[in-house]
């Protein structure tokens, strides 16, 4: 009698509710990660294309002018790219909130802090170079001379926007490392993925920020920096897709 009372009021229904609502969050969760990791990847990819750059990175009146030349080309490809760190990190979020093993947690919230750390390091960086960009467009208004003090401005803004971008790298790209991690160790992802993504997270890291970081612009280091990121984009496009398949 007590157990037919419970059960009318729908008390014996709450253990049957639980799964459901668990499966209808982790799809809402799924589809939420996948728009955000396609969405990065193809906006990024977009900007990287048309992202104007000089021939030689480690020559800085070259540098000045190519930037003062393609201005508003360049500011807009600084902001496309920076937006899709933001997204990416925004997926990257949800993934943290819901993962649920305590080890997977531990990684991917210490991964996220790093991520955050990252994004605003990049979006300082960004803030730096359209400024960088405004300064060589003065420079080479006032005549493009290397011993005026419009070149010294453009030229210090730039080699800060080069530091703060180094410094993103080390710190964007580890934080995925051990993001990737959490993501082994969780439920939401495959493990392949995971493992995919530590070896291009600390692999940039290591190859690519801290060469930059500690021994300046080499267009070598450029190239390796390049190639792996764009593996990373299409690392979060390939799991993107796959998350929002499986989420339908």
């Amino acid at each position: 009698m007590q157990h037919q009372i419970a059960a009318h009021h729908g008390v014996g229904l709450q253990p049957d509710m639980a799964p459901a609502e668990s499966a209808s969050e982790r799809r809402r969760a799924l589809a939420f990660v996948g728009v955000c990791f396609i969405s990065a990847s193809v906006i990024a990819t977009l900007f990287n294309i048309l992202f104007p750059r000089a021939s030689d990175p480690t020559d800085t009146a070259a540098v000045l002018t190519m930037m003062a030349e393609n201005e508003a080309l360049r500011q807009v490809s600084f902001l496309g790219i920076t937006v899709s760190i933001w997204i990416l990190t925004a997926g990257m979020a949800v993934i943290a909130s819901t993962t649920k093993s305590a080890p997977a947690m531990l990684w991917s919230r210490l991964g996220l802090a790093g991520l955050l750390i990252g994004a605003a390091l990049f979006t300082a960086a960004t803030g730096i170079g359209m400024v960088a960009t405004g300064a060589a467009t003065e420079w080479i208004a006032a005549g493009a001379g290397t011993a005026s003090a419009e070149y010294a401005i453009a030229a210090a803004l730039n080699h800060a926007d080069d530091g703060l971008w180094f410094m993103a790298i080390i710190a964007f790209w580890g934080a995925l490392g051990v993001m990737g991690i959490g993501i082994r160790d969780g439920e939401l992802l495959p493990r392949w993925t995971g493992w995919t993504l530590i070896a291009l997270g600390f692999g940039n890291a290591a190859v690519a920020g801290i060469p930059l970081a500690y021994a300046g612009m080499s267009a070598s280091i450029v190239i390796v920096f390049a190639v792996l990121a764009q593996l990373t984009l299409l690392w979060a496009l390939v799991a993107g897709i796959w998350m929002f398949r499986r989420s339908r």
